[in-house]
């Protein structure tokens, strides 16, 4: 589906996800904001704050920048199309350079035993640099997720400090895992 297909199903668990993560997110935070459509919103949110610097290669929420009071430093790259995701050698040199204080990731599809999914290759090197350089982790997918499927896996549940949803997961997830947060 398209970026617009995709910000138009379950809006109301993103918005209600985004919202709460939000609201965790400390004063002069760091915060990489990934290209998803949740975690969108959740950008959103603290483009508002000017506490707070977001660092992201969303170009959605680029877009934005009009509305912002919180500082905005943006990812070089290759733009994907059906995302707006900033993706390649040029994103990976200036993650290469960067840390977070949290990493906001979505995911297209989960998976109990495999983690998060995502559609794209290039996509998922963006997700792993920001899962490793990111000091808290919170993935945030709506329970919809569980119904898709990817053609590759980007990260354990042991990888992602919290799991930001709408629903319980409809499976048991392995132990040691994300501590999953229901909204």
């Amino acid at each position: 589906p398209t970026f617009r297909e995709k910000s138009a199903l379950a809006m109301k668990a993103k918005r209600s996800i985004g919202a709460s993560v939000a609201r965790t997110i400390a004063p002069g935070a760091t915060v990489f904001v990934d290209s998803g459509t949740t975690c969108l919103e959740a950008g959103r949110l603290l483009r508002g704050r000017e506490d707070v610097t977001i660092i992201t290669n969303s170009l959605p929420l680029i877009a934005t920048h009009e509305q912002f009071k919180a500082r905005l430093l943006v990812l070089g790259g290759e733009q994907r199309g059906i995302s707006g995701a900033l993706v390649g050698d040029l994103a990976m040199t200036s993650l290469s350079r960067l840390r977070a204080d949290v990493a906001l990731i979505g995911a297209s599809a989960l998976h109990a035993e495999d983690g998060a999914g995502s559609t794209e290759l290039t996509e998922t090197a963006v997700k792993g640099q920001w899962i490793a350089r990111g000091r808290r982790t919170l993935l945030l997918a709506d329970a919809s997720k569980w119904l898709e499927h990817t053609m590759v896996s980007f990260a354990a549940w042991t990888e992602f400090d919290e799991f930001f949803t709408d629903r319980r997961p409809p499976v048991k997830l392995p132990p040691g895992g994300a501590k999953i947060v229901i909204v």
